[in-house]
């Protein structure tokens, strides 16, 4: 899974993409297409079959983070949540929590909002932590959005309570849900979630909050052209890392020692500046130490671990096929039966971004998916 931002272009560069895209689209392939072509192309497909998947998958990960009406809310202190969606709070290693104090009013002032840079800043972390190759299966992401409402808790040991009467919930609702997977002729529930969706012991154990967005307004952006960096935000934006005291099913207690050369200045008057369980770190410490935590789990749990989910077929381009290898076979069967002129197959577009490549031009590159506002961000 590449990185999720755009190509930055001129108006030059945009014609001339225009201008090769044009010539592609008209030239026509003549058989017999040579076996090291095919070759490439096979290749290609094989990306592209990747492609689909990371696509899919940020498609589905999305609206849990960019849109307000998807985004689970904490509603009250007891830790009453709102989510359209179970999936969203399972298969993840932890929730992150954002308090009102770290939101703005929207640009009507009717509703409290979240900046999805920091969502950006979030993800392109955790791909970096993973060579960019994460487990994508069953919604298993970095962590689960929560969004603390204005009636929700405003302290740390406020946010613990309430976390733990959100995990008491999934733990209902997945009950319900493998209940109503063993009922005969039932509706209500997908197989899928009483077989591959779970509340990960690592979940339960550690959350993150933001409190404020100090680090991203001040120096979240180059100092050179104004722009937003993703990685400066990752540096610069600061978050909590907090303990609940819950560690049934950990290979090993969890402990902050080795983030204290790191730490920074809790500045929270509802909790002491020795606590333990509680570490105020960067945004990309705090990542990179709960990555750590899941491949720890991970490794220990052998064969029965949970922590990455299998295969999803849900998120290939085609059903029933499920392997790429297959799938690219039998586009390049197609193909070759009747012809690679076909408009806007995936051979037809394949061939020409072989041939375009070839003569180092570009056409219809695997962009990745970019998320809402991103167009104007950078990497480093």
């Amino acid at each position: 899974m590449a990185a999720a931002f755009a190509r930055t272009l001129t108006e030059s560069q945009i014609e001339e993409e225009i201008r090769i895209g044009n010539k592609w689209r008209e030239v026509v392939i003549d058989r017999p297409v040579s076996d090291d072509i095919k070759t490439l192309v096979k290749d290609d497909l094989l990306e592209k079959w990747h492609h689909y998947r990371d696509s899919k998958y940020r498609d589905n990960i999305r609206p849990a983070w960019h849109y307000e009406e998807y985004r689970t809310t904490l509603t009250v202190p007891e830790g009453t949540i709102e989510t359209e969606d179970l999936h969203a709070l399972c298969n993840k290693p932890t929730a992150f929590y954002w308090l009102l104090s770290a939101q703005h009013l929207s640009f009507h002032g009717t509703s409290w909002v979240t900046h999805s840079i920091i969502f950006q800043a979030l993800l392109d972390e955790w791909l970096r932590c993973y060579d960019c190759k994460p487990n994508i299966e069953y919604g298993h992401c970095f962590a689960a959005p929560i969004k603390v409402s204005e009636t929700g808790p405003s302290t740390l040991r406020g946010v613990i309570d309430a976390h733990a009467e959100v995990c008491r919930h999934i733990d209902n609702e997945l009950r319900k849900a493998k209940d109503d997977a063993q009922t005969p002729n039932s509706q209500g529930t997908k197989p899928d979630i009483a077989k591959n969706y779970f509340l990960l012991p690592l979940f339960r154990a550690i959350v993150m909050v933001i409190d404020n967005l100090d680090g991203w307004y001040n120096n979240g952006r180059d100092k050179s052209d104004d722009c937003p960096s993703v990685r400066r935000v990752s540096r610069y934006q600061n978050v909590l890392l907090l303990l609940t005291g819950v560690e049934t099913g950990l290979s090993a207690p969890i402990s902050f020692q080795s983030l204290i050369p790191q730490s920074l200045f809790l500045d929270r008057s509802d909790i002491k500046e020795n606590d333990a369980g509680v570490i105020r770190v960067p945004l990309c410490t705090a990542i990179q130490f709960i990555v750590a935590l899941e491949k720890r789990e991970h490794l220990a749990a052998g064969a029965n671990s949970r922590y990455y989910p299998p295969f999803e077929p849900e998120l290939c381009p085609s059903r029933p096929v499920v392997n790429a290898e297959v799938w690219a076979d039998s586009h390049l069967f197609a193909a070759e039966k009747h012809g690679w002129n076909v408009a806007y197959t995936d051979s037809w577009e394949a061939i020409r971004r072989v041939k375009a490549g070839l003569e180092g031009e570009l056409f219809y590159v695997l962009e990745p998916w970019v998320p809402p506002g991103a167009y104007n961000w950078k990497t480093e």
